[in-house]
């Protein structure tokens, strides 16, 4: 017999064995925030459906078509829930942030719109180097 969750896992491309580590810390089987260290898509978090998802670098180390496919679940799977993204790779921010706030050594440099973000002299300086020397 199929679970939920089980269903909801292939739904989004998942095994249906969730690692631990997505898995919430409370005897409930059902959290409204899910951290997922091991797993790089967040896949099994989302068996237990969170209103949250944290997402620490899903796309880090991953090819090109891994990231397409990565952006692509977390595009699908954002409906209704929140979705906190630490990202270095800015196609993927730029394709998935409504907001994006841009951290230097801890402080808060720049935020707002990725559009506008992207080119605020502080970020440019910090992390995309100088367009124009």
């Amino acid at each position: 017999m199929a679970t939920a969750s089980g269903r909801r896992m292939r739904r989004f491309g998942g095994s249906t064995r969730a690692h631990a580590s997505c898995l919430p810390r409370s005897g409930s089987n059902r959290s409204p925030i899910a951290r997922c260290s091991t797993c790089h898509t967040g896949r099994s978090a989302l068996a237990i459906e969170p209103r949250l998802l944290l997402l620490d670098e899903p796309t880090a180390g991953m090819s090109a078509a891994d990231v397409q496919r990565t952006i692509e679940l977390v595009a699908r799977v954002r409906a209704g829930r929140t979705v906190v993204l630490v990202e270095h790779n800015m196609g993927v921010v730029g394709e998935l942030a409504a907001n994006v706030v841009v951290l230097q050594q801890g402080a808060i440099i720049a935020e707002g719109r990725y559009a506008d973000v992207r080119h605020d002299p502080a970020v440019v300086a910090a992390y995309l180097g100088q367009v124009d020397a």
